[in-house]
This record gives structure tokens, C-alpha cells and sequence, in this order.
């Protein structure tokens, strides 16, 4: 079964200070002494009379991180007020240090670095065992074998897929006739498909990025996708946008198509706009997935993209307008205009 992961809750003052850090790292980081290492081989954050005198001003740290003194002044002062840094008044010159408070927040934010670091070199060692796949893949489909233990080889398949490189992905002939009977034929009724929708979903992105596996998506997958447009089950016709537009993003070569084809079927009067406010539906997948990739666009193809909704929006057929409008607003909204 796939495992579940407790999350520490994050106080709001915790999360006011990671992101006013996040604007200011470079700050914080020249400003934290390199981690101590005690004669037991454990990191100690220390005190400050343990650490090497390291007392840069306001004039070295602009130098050192290439910025308008105004602004790393403005940046020190705001680490300041959340007391994460501190000054000491020597001459004219201001002595800048973190408290400590700020250093031990700077070598947890340098711990969880490291540590997803190693995490992608473990992922990228793991031992590659086709048979592991096979055996999954066997078993969700085998109709005599329990509900039950089906979803149980349905979860560990998708930790397998989620875990594994993109090259293991690219060697396993069988995973890849799944995945295409998967697009050829969903199954809403299946209660294993939501796993089945879930790796494929997990997978596209990495699938399509990878140039070993990329023409194989395009001119496998991305026939059947384009075709689960015109679905009869709005579930499945959502989950076929997600995934074009994951295309749309890392493919410059499809990227145009698909904008078109995804305008062309929006503005289409078989498509519904959704009744309800965050109402499930083939319009909003469609609307969610433009503006998204709206971002990827050159600034020539955003352009020829706004003129043609603006005149849409003037059309005498009063559901283009209104699809035209609605498009609009939700882009303007989402701030990408």
C-alpha cells in the first residue's frame, strides 16, 4: 500500500518567515557560518563564541552579492524585524549577524536541501527490476484475484513508476503497452483505474520531457488523447486535457497545435460552460490547462492569442462572446495578462 506521510504543521509566523527568506537568501546564506562538526561527528549549529569571527557591513555584503547597497540595506532591516538578524553598532559601520534563531532556520533550509539532493541520487541509483512491473501489472488485471489485493499491487505499481527513472520507464515494453491500452480503452467503471489514471498521470510529464521516450508519447499517446476530447464522461475528458497540456508544455513542436486545438474546443458550442461555480467540467479543464500554458508561450504567440479572444469577445454569436469573455477574465484573474 502506498505510503502516508505525516507533514508537520507550519505556523503562520513560520510561514511569514520562509517566505520573506525565500526573497532573501542570498542574504542569509553569506551571512551563515559553515556548520560545526563536534569530535562526535554530529553538526552543531554552535554559539556565537564558536564560530570564526565573520562580521561582514552592509558595504561587503552589496559588493559580494552584486546588488544596490539601498537594497540589501531594505533586505537586512526586514530580516531584522522578523529577528533573524542582528547588528552590532562598531564606528560608522554596521556589523551584521544572524541570530540564533536565523541560523538554525538557514541550516534546516540547507539540511532539506541536501537531503532532496540525495534523495534524487537514490532515485537516479535505483536498481532497475523489470519483473517488479510485470508482476504488478499481472495482478491489477487478473479479475480472480480480490478487490482488494488488486489495489494493493495497483498502489505498489504506482510507487514503482513514480519512483523509477525515466530510462526504466523507456525499457519496459510491457508498462508502455499499459499505459496505451490505458488511453485506448478508460475504464470509469474499473476501481483500479483511478491508480491506473494516477501513474499515467505521474509519468507524462517525465515521459514526455525525455527525449529516449518522447516521440514514443507523441505518436502513441498523444493520438488517443487528442481523441478522449469528445469522451462522453467528463472525468475522463478532464483527465486527457491534463495531460495534453503537460505535452503542450515540454513539447515546442506540439505546443502551438495543441493551444489551437484546445481553443478551437473550448469556443466549440458542444462545449458547455460549467453551471456552477468550480463545477467539474470539459470548459474548466480546458480554461485551467490555456492558462497554464499560456506561460510557455513566446511573447508572439500570447500576443496573436489575446487579439483573437478580444475579437471573439466581439462576435455577434453571443456564446463565443460570452466563451471569449470568460476566458478572458479567468487569464486576467490568474494574473497571466
Amino acid at each position: 500500500m502506498s505510503k502516508q506521510f505525516r507533514l508537520t504543521k507550519i505556523s503562520n509566523e513560520e510561514k511569514e518567515k520562509i517566505r520573506l527568506v525565500g526573497k532573501r537568501w542570498e542574504i542569509l546564506e553569506k551571512l551563515l557560518p559553515p556548520p560545526r562538526i563536534r569530535t562526535d561527528g554530529t553538526d552543531h549549529v554552535g554559539k556565537p563564541e564558536l564560530e570564526e569571527k565573520f562580521e561582514p557591513t552592509l558595504t561587503f555584503l552589496a559588493k559580494e552579492l552584486k546588488k544596490d547597497a539601498s537594497e540589501v540595506s531594505r533586505h537586512l532591516n526586514e530580516l531584522h524585524t522578523a529577528e533573524l538578524t542582528y547588528y552590532e553598532q562598531k564606528g560608522r559601520a554596521k556589523h551584521w549577524h544572524l541570530t540564533e534563531e536565523g541560523r538554525i532556520f538557514g541550516y534546516q533550509i540547507l539540511g532539506a536541501i541536501e537531503r532532496i539532493k540525495l534523495f534524487k541520487e537514490q532515485k537516479a541509483q535505483i536498481k532497475v527490476e523489470l519483473w517488479k512491473i510485470d508482476q504488478c501489472l499481472e495482478a491489477i488485471d487478473d479479475e480472480g484475484l480480490s478487490e482488494d489485493l488488486r489495489q494493493a499491487f495497483a498502489y505498489r505499481l504506482f510507487d514503482l513508476v513514480n519512483a523509477w527513472p525515466v530510462p526504466t520507464l523507456e525499457k519496459c515494453e510491457r508498462l508502455k503497452r499499459a499505459f496505451k491500452s490505458w488511453v485506448e480503452r478508460p475504464s470509469i467503471s474499473d476501481k483500479i483505474w483511478e491508480r491506473k489514471r494516477a501513474m499515467l498521470s505521474v509519468s507524462m510529464a517525465r515521459l514526455a520531457s525525455d527525449e529516449k521516450t518522447r516521440e514514443w508519447v507523441l505518436s502513441v499517446l498523444y493520438p488517443n488523447l487528442i481523441r478522449l476530447l469528445d469522451h462522453e464522461t467528463s472525468d475522463i475528458q478532464i483527465w486527457a486535457i491534463r495531460l495534453l497540456g503537460d505535452v503542450a508544455r515540454l513539447s515546442d513542436r506540439e505546443r502551438k497545435e495543441i493551444v489551437r486545438l484546445f481553443l478551437d474546443t473550448f469556443l466549440n458550442p458542444a462545449t458547455k460552460l460549467p453551471e456552477r461555480e468550480g463545477e467539474k467540467s470539459k470548459a474548466e479543464g480546458l480554461v485551467l490547462e490555456l492558462i497554464q500554458t499560456f506561460g510557455v508561450l513566446s511573447q508572439q504567440e500570447k500576443v496573436e492569442l489575446l487579439n483573437e479572444l478580444k475579437d471573439k469577445a466581439k462576435s455577434n454569436d453571443e456564446m463565443v462572446k460570452r466563451k471569449a469573455e470568460w476566458l478572458l477574465d479567468r487569464m486576467l484573474k490568474g494574473g497571466v495578462i
